[in-house]
């Protein structure tokens, strides 16, 4: 298997080159091709022991990976950014409007940081400090709703903006400085990495968008700036990880035996644990769905949306999300002692929309509509 998908990495970005596209956005697509068949490559690898994940799983993420890049470009064939880039820009450096929704960001996350951390200092467990953001922390379902769908859309698209900044090296910037600091406040809102994380996905993105033509100068000050970066994204990566395992994120010793090791285990079963997650539900299926949804997954952002207008009229109305949650929240085993949960992949949505085909044998093939469900 690690040779099919290494293959299928190779002649995915050969037959890419063929599509008559923009360069900028043809590397964007070039490097998730390549991002996501090292993915495939380290879980097929599995250097950390976990459960073996069954070919199939391989299988249909090369078929939908093929299908994704394929389709993209064919769509995106005639958009262009050149002559609109320098433009939007200019906008964002000297928007008002950008600069107060930064601020007013930047006061509603320090409210939250602030509960977050008194109501964590009281408890004893490190390893409940991150559970309790999912658990009671939300008064209701209003400041639920508030916090994901109206702070976390606005933040999302001001770390954006925060990072085409960076690109375009505006440091100075207050609206780029005051991103920065919401960055920090997400992260310390449950002590998570994947805002930094994101944050690195959108400069690269933005790098590769804004700069056509990239060429890096090695002088001194590049190289120190660089080293400070790394140094500082190390920091913040390590820190949330040192806060959950009850270690100093100064004390260098235990950092270098404990959290380096801790961080890298976690990395691998981050970004591999989504496809034995999938193989679990592909074989045992979820009990609280027992047909196909048709689009409701995979949609499941519109489908709550208008499941919140119908809840208004009818209060037992499920939405996917509502009836996915609970299966996905559910701790599954994917290695020795190690439990995962909540990512299943897209794979997953597809597949309670619409099922799969498979092969029963050479000649026929079989829709499979029950999916093994319970």
């Amino acid at each position: 298997m690690n040779i099919i998908i290494l293959l299928n990495m190779l002649l995915l970005i050969i037959l890419l080159q063929k599509f008559n596209i923009e360069k900028t956005l043809k590397r964007v697509l070039n490097i998730y091709i390549v991002f996501t068949s090292i993915i495939l490559f380290i879980s097929s690898l599995n250097p950390f022991e976990l459960y073996d994940v069954h070919n199939r799983i391989y299988q249909m993420w090369i078929i939908y990976l093929d299908i994704f890049i394929i389709t993209i470009a064919i769509l995106i064939k005639k958009i262009s950014f050149k002559n609109n880039v320098n433009i939007v820009v200019k906008k964002i450096y000297k928007s008002k409007i950008l600069l107060i929704i930064q601020i007013l960001l930047c006061v509603v996350l320090g409210f939250y940081v602030i509960r977050f951390l008194v109501a964590t200092n009281m408890l004893t467990n490190q390893s409940e400090i991150r559970e309790y953001i999912f658990s009671d922390f939300f008064i209701s379902f209003v400041e639920y709703f508030f916090y994901y769908y109206i702070i976390m859309t606005l933040y999302n698209i001001m770390t954006i903006i925060t990072a085409i900044l960076a690109v375009n090296k505006q440091y100075k910037n207050p609206i780029f400085i005051i991103g920065i600091i919401n960055i920090v406040l997400k992260m310390l809102i449950g002590y998570g990495r994947m805002n930094l994380f994101e944050f690195a996905i959108f400069i690269l993105i933005a790098f590769l968008i804004f700069k056509e033509n990239i060429k890096i100068k090695l002088n001194k000050k590049n190289i120190i700036i660089f080293v400070l970066i790394i140094i500082i994204i190390i920091f913040l990566f390590i820190m949330p990880t040192a806060v959950r395992l009850g270690i100093s994120p100064f004390d260098f010793n235990a950092l270098s035996n404990n959290v380096a090791n801790t961080l890298l285990k976690q990395g691998v079963i981050y970004f591999t644990g989504g496809f034995r997650a999938l193989d679990t539900y592909l074989t045992s299926g979820f009990e609280n769905i027992n047909n196909l949804t048709f689009g409701r997954a995979t949609f499941g952002g519109i489908d709550e949306i208008i499941g919140i207008a119908i809840k208004c009229v009818n209060e037992n109305y499920m939405c996917f999300n509502d009836l996915i949650g609970y299966e996905t929240q559910e701790e599954i085993m994917i290695g020795k002692n190690i439990t995962f949960n909540a990512f299943y992949t897209c794979i997953m949505n597809f597949y309670c929309d619409f099922g799969y085909i498979r092969s029963n044998n050479r000649r026929n093939l079989t829709w499979i509509a029950n999916r093994n469900v319970h």
